[in-house]
């Protein structure tokens, strides 16, 4: 992997400065303050966004408001664009052979590393190496190895107050928890049996229930047979008495039109007398009707020709604002269809506008959840009052225990004084007189009554207690939750601001996009009433405005006609209002002579039916006396029926109301069976939590001290040492080996290290004994070691000012080590102002200073 090319603008002292990359060595040369480091600086901060100069802010060039380093870097056939924007870290982004990869300052980090294989600690350790630090590694190296290994994570893990102790206090406080849960389980158990009761007691009822409806309906069934006889009856008695009014209303309707033939017949004769008279109109209709037509035809032509005109006025002052609002109209259209390819960004800077408004609120939200929270007690001083309040309460049995003893002895004494039938003592062997008698048996009563007063002093502290640790137990089960729920809150609060940061920064790129719609919007909205007036005109053409001219002549030419064949049918018809008048009259004559013969032949026909009329009704009363039907009978049966059904209906409703409560009783008592199953289940992982709490106790024995941290440390050296002098073996040296003993010390203490080089003889050399050039050749043979124990191949290494503070002979030195180490790493960069460098070099790029401007000019690449 080789740095090809880097771009540095605004950036520290340079304005605009691209630095190409070539050949194996590439010498960066000028003079102090030219702007030299200023190229490693863009480097470094374009690899890991980091500076060496404090805030990144200060990498801006002074006077500038922002600036931009951009890096190409080469992997085989892979080109990777590095662009980092020193003050919009959002800006930030990474490309492979042209395609991005990634955006934004966390993801081009994160994917950097990714390509090199290496972090930014082993690398800034390793093959880039600061102005004069070349042999800083021998005292640095315990340091750089536990910044490399991550051993202070390693440290933290095992802390008081690390991940370990947490994990050990949360297990603890789960199994007081489930002490608690032990309670629980038993009153479940309680609630249980009362239920299985009152499923039993429910069931007796819905029998005697179900026994009651099955008699009811007994009832209901037979009272239904007599109801259905009766209603049949009745249904017959309604259909008689409705037919028979029927026909007593028909035969009134008959016997009225009889009456009336006589002057009916008179009136049809009349008509006929009067039709034939007027035959010769006969026709006529058909002269009007065609006069009305071409009438018809005249107004429309006429209507026409007038709309014509009027278009053709109109037509022709559209076309003119048609050509005069043409190139509104194109603009309107180029700046839609902008409009239209923006419209997507602009849509989504709106969503995204509300999603963070959203969001905003949601953290506010969370964050006064956080606050409402309010402070919390602390979990171990609760548990050590309960715990206290326990051994309280034990002390206070024993007590108790050892003066029920006491009590029990002296009531015994007080029964053998009253047994005793010698005068003697039964303890001591002495007389015992009627006065000694008493007296012991009233000190014992009094010892006694006082025993019996501590016992109820005692009880009422025990109950004192145990008061307190109810309301201790349930401060804990609260303080549990509260801890949990703000642990909850604040994972949702470091996801949820993440998220507003992400935002943000996609509304920064889209911002653009949204300003430029927005304008066009303004645009359009003053441009849109022009553009809607150029569309109403916009079909107009001269083509069309000819033809219209056209039309209107021969529309003209047919009126001419049309007026010519009306003139032609007056003359026929004579007075046209006299004649459609006798027309008129000579159809209604017409239509109310056929209604007179209709209602003539319909009378002829009621004659006849009369005499069967009267007979029905006469058979149709005698049916209906025959049918003897009771309505008073009808609606008593009716009631009864609604009342039995009633009474069903409400058996009904109690037997429903009590199989629901039977199975509401047995879903609580499944859910019952749940809840103690799952409380078991809890409490079966007591043994397990006892178990997981030894096991951590013993992890964070294991895991503290130094005694793993230097396992790993010595797993690791000998791959150093192997890599190390591998390389070694390349630079031509005089000694055959070199081996490396080091301790990486505690928090408190300093590491050590001891590197020794082994001479063909076999003696051993301190490191301190060995000649410059040999210690430069080990120290850059070290950090290249290291660097290749954690990665397969090493593509560039990066000396500043390496030759610092050397005299000749060890710069001579130096430049040896270089060149031997050519053959270990492809690309070496560094930046000097010794012209001895120039010699071993294959590029030079000479960097000076005009002004506050550093200049970059680069040399020939030798080949």
């Amino acid at each position: 992997m080789k740095i090809e090319k880097i771009f540095l603008q605004n950036f520290l002292s340079h304005e605009s400065s691209e630095i190409n990359f070539k050949g194996s060595i590439n010498a960066i040369v000028g003079q102090n303050g030219a702007g030299k480091t200023s190229i490693i600086d863009g480097i470094v901060f374009s690899l890991f966004s980091e500076s060496s100069r404090g805030n990144i802010k200060n990498l801006v060039k002074k006077g500038k408001s922002t600036g931009i380093v951009q890096t190409e870097i080469r992997d085989g056939n892979n080109l990777y664009l590095i662009k980092r924007d020193i003050v919009n870290s959002s800006n930030d982004f990474i490309a492979k052979n042209n395609i991005g990869i990634a955006r934004g300052r966390k993801e081009v980090d994160r994917k950097i590393q990714e390509i090199l294989k290496l972090d930014k600690d082993i690398l800034l350790s390793t093959v880039i190496i600061r102005q004069g630090e070349i042999e800083n590694i021998f005292k640095e190296l315990p340091d750089v190895l536990k910044k490399i290994l991550k051993i202070e994570n390693l440290e933290k893990l095992t802390s008081s107050t690390g991940p370990l102790y947490s994990v050990q206090k949360e297990i603890e406080s789960e199994l007081k928890y489930l002490e608690n849960r032990k309670i629980e389980y038993e009153n479940k158990k309680l609630e249980k049996e009362k239920l299985e009761k009152e499923i039993e007691e429910s069931k007796k009822k819905l029998e005697d229930l179900k026994i009651k409806k099955i008699e009811k309906e007994k009832e209901i069934k037979d009272n239904s047979v007599k109801f259905d006889k009766l209603k049949r009856k009745r249904d017959r008695y309604l259909e008689l008495t409705g037919r028979l009014y029927s026909l007593i209303e028909r035969k009134k309707s008959v016997e009225k039109d009889v009456d009336n033939y006589d002057k009916i017949k008179s009136e049809k004769e009349k008509l006929e007398k009067e039709i034939e008279e007027n035959s010769y109109l006969e026709g006529g209709e058909s002269l009007l009707s065609e006069l009305h037509e071409l009438r018809k035809s005249e107004k429309s032509l006429k209507d026409q020709l007038n709309t014509l005109e009027k278009e053709i006025e109109e037509y022709e002052q559209n076309l003119a604002k048609k050509n005069s609002l043409e190139d509104d109209a194109k603009r309107y259209e180029e700046l839609k269809e902008r409009k239209e390819k923006i419209e997507e960004a602009y849509n989504e800077y709106n969503s995204l506008k509300s999603l963070l408004n959203d969001k905003l609120k949601r953290k506010e939200k969370i964050e006064n959840e956080i606050k409402s929270l309010g402070s919390i007690p602390s979990l171990d001083n609760v548990n050590k009052e309960i715990d206290n309040i326990e051994k309280e309460i034990d002390n206070l049995q024993n007590s108790k225990g050892a003066i029920k003893g006491r009590k029990e002895q002296l009531i015994q004494i007080i029964k053998n004084l009253e047994n005793i039938k010698e005068n003697r003592c039964p303890v001591c062997g002495r007389e015992l007189t009627e006065e000694h008698r008493k007296k012991i048996k009233i000190e014992a009563e009094t010892e006694v009554k006082d025993i019996e007063k501590k016992l109820s002093d005692i009880e009422k502290k025990v109950e004192e207690l145990r008061a307190r640790k109810g309301e201790l137990t349930n401060l804990r089960l609260e303080i549990i939750s509260k801890l949990t729920k703000l642990r909850k809150l604040n994972e949702d609060l470091t996801r949820i601001s993440q998220e507003v940061q992400d935002i943000q920064t996609k509304l920064k790129e889209l911002e653009k996009s949204y300003n430029e719609y927005s304008e066009i919007r303004e645009k359009l909205t003053l441009l849109e009433p022009k553009y809607k007036e150029y569309l109403k005109v916009s079909n107009y053409n001269e083509r069309t405005l000819e033809e219209k001219k056209n039309r209107l002549g021969l529309i003209k030419a047919e009126l001419d006609d049309l007026q010519k064949r009306i003139k032609g049918l007056l003359e026929k018809i004579g007075d046209e209002r006299e004649f459609e008048g006798k027309l008129k009259l000579y159809k209604e004559n017409k239509n109310k002579l056929e209604k007179l013969k209709e209602e003539f032949i319909k009378i002829e026909s009621e004659k006849n039916e009369l005499e069967k009329i009267s007979k029905e009704i006469t058979e149709f009363e005698e049916e209906i006396r025959q049918l003897n039907f009771n309505e008073e009978e009808f609606e008593n049966l009716n009631k009864k029926l609604e009342d039995l059904n009633n009474e069903r209906i409400a058996i009904e409703k109690e037997i429903s109301t009590i199989e629901g409560k039977i199975n509401a009783s047995r879903d609580l008592l499944i859910n019952l069976n749940s809840e103690l199953n799952k409380i078991m289940e809890d409490l079966n992982k007591i043994p397990k939590l006892q178990n997981a709490i030894n096991k951590v106790e013993k992890l964070r024995k294991i895991l503290s001290g130094s005694g793993l941290q230097n396992y790993i440390i010595s797993i690791f050296k000998s791959r150093i040492e192997n890599n190390l002098n591998d390389i070694l073996n390349m630079f031509n040296l005089s000694f055959s080996r070199v081996t490396i003993n080091f301790e990486i010390g505690g928090k408190t203490q300093k590491g050590k290290v001891v590197i020794k080089a082994y001479n063909t003889a076999g003696n051993d050399l301190e490191i301190e004994s060995l000649s410059g050039g040999e210690r430069i050749s080990i120290a850059l043979a070290l950090r290249i070691a290291i660097a290749k124990s954690l990665m397969d191949e090493i593509g560039f290494m990066i000396m500043d000012e390496p030759t610092i503070h050397l005299d000749e002979e060890r710069k001579k030195e130096l430049l040896n080590v270089i060149k031997y180490s050519m053959n270990i790493i492809p690309q070496i960069i560094i930046v000097t102002h010794d012209d001895e460098i120039k010699e071993i070099s294959d590029y030079i790029i000479s960097v000076t200073k005009k002004g506050d401007k550093s200049i970059v000019k680069q040399g020939e690449y030798i080949d």
